[in-house]
């Protein structure tokens, strides 16, 4: 880009960088809370490479394209990241909820102090002042939001290694590995669609598209909190299913053990009885004198009892 003189202006890629750079860190700190990433210096040596791809050429884009390749941007590193594809999925979609819901208080302060409905480079050199505040509450609406991002995902997305996500102390299958939430993501895209089409589109010289696209987004943070409710309840579901399961199975193994230990009690009652009646007879042998007769039985007996 170049300025009136047909030198290079660093102006624009300095406001992308103020800008974008600082959220998309917080992003990218968020997503690696909540899904630890499989190479830590692999992931954040790419999303530091994306940023600065995004800082040099943003300003080149036009707001479709910007819309279409920020998302890119934004998505790219999710490969990088531990967890089951699906979870991965629904936390890319409501951390994009998230990062518009930081930009409505931006753009709503912009449009009172300025009068101007568009945050263009040529508004943001006259009002420079009025854009840093912008930036510094852009950045902390981020913050927060972020981190009660992390702490939510944390108990209804994350995955353990071997599969399984940890639930107030439990332990259960991770509830969103395969499509049983896939139309959490999709939802979100028709309702983001929806966001960008009225905040980049239908852009009018009042106030009035903020407060649409607010609606918009209370639509998709309602949604949200829908699907992370009924993620919660499923997971806990889950959970008392397999407790209820391995209740059962161990009442099972008590079972056999029990049924087992009464067979070789039966066994042992029966040895006992079959003692006592050989005892009385070689006694009762003794008593008449007839030793050799009693040996031949004992003799006998034991045979017996070796045999059985």
């Amino acid at each position: 880009m170049t300025g009136a003189t047909g030198q290079f202006d660093l102006f624009p890629h300095l406001i992308v960088l103020l800008s974008g750079g600082s959220s998309n860190l917080i992003y990218a700190w968020a997503l690696a809370a909540v899904f630890p990433p499989k190479r830590v210096w692999a992931y954040w040596i790419l999303q530091c490479a994306l940023i600065m791809v995004f800082v040099i050429f943003k300003p080149y884009w036009s707001p479709e394209c910007t819309i279409f390749l920020g998302t890119i941007i934004l998505a790219i590193p999710l490969v990088c990241l531990s967890g089951s594809l699906v979870a991965r999925i629904v936390a890319f979609a409501s951390s994009q909820v998230l990062m518009f819901s930081a930009e409505l208080p931006c753009g709503l302060y912009w449009v009172a102090a300025t009068g101007a409905p568009v945050m263009s480079m040529e508004m943001t050199r006259i009002h420079l002042s009025d854009y840093l505040v912008t930036i510094i509450i852009h950045t902390t609406f981020m913050a927060v939001t972020f981190f009660l991002f992390v702490k939510v995902g944390r108990k209804c997305l994350r995955g353990s290694q071997s599969g399984k996500t940890s639930l107030q102390g439990g332990v259960v299958p991770d509830s969103l590995r395969g499509g049983a939430f896939i139309c959490f993501p999709a939802t979100q895209f028709v309702l983001l669609s929806g966001l960008l089409w009225v905040a980049f589109v239908v852009v009018s010289d009042d106030i009035s598209y903020m407060i649409i696209t607010l609606s918009v987004f209370l639509v998709c943070l309602a949604v949200d909190v829908f699907m992370f409710i009924q993620i919660q309840r499923y997971a806990e579901t889950r959970l008392l299913t397999m407790q209820a399961d391995g209740l059962k199975e161990r009442a099972e193994d008590y079972l056999a053990a029990a049924s087992s230990m009464q067979v070789e009690l039966q066994g042992a009652a029966r040895l006992r009885h079959d003692l006592r009646n050989h005892l009385q007879v070689v006694e009762g042998l003794c008593e008449r004198g007839e030793t050799a007769e009693a040996r031949a039985y004992l003799n006998e007996a034991a045979k017996m009892l070796k045999d059985s």
